[in-house]
């Protein structure tokens, strides 16, 4: 490793943690939140007034889903096939 680069990318944000959360606009859940699942909520203040209680529940299922699954597995053989992430210096 090149003298004075760090040993740990300062940008990376581990799948499912914390800091995944708020990229993804969640934040835990108190006991008075209206909207509640799986121990997150979404900050109402962040969208219109006019947002309906129906969106908002599924905007949080879509959220907290993508917080809970697996990461996706990268591959870089079928360009058509899904996660495809060609390799460094092929591009």
């Amino acid at each position: 490793m090149p003298a004075g680069r760090p040993k740990q990318n300062k940008d990376y944000v581990k799948h499912g943690s914390d800091r995944h959360a708020a990229i993804l606009g969640l934040r835990k859940a108190s006991a008075d939140d209206e909207f509640n699942l799986d121990g997150w909520t979404l900050d109402v203040t962040n969208y219109p007034p006019n947002t309906t209680e129906i969106w908002f529940r599924q905007e949080l299922k879509g959220k907290v889903n993508d917080l809970n699954s697996e990461p996706p597995k990268y591959q870089s053989r079928d360009p058509g096939a899904p996660f495809y992430a060609p390799e460094l210096g092929e591009v």
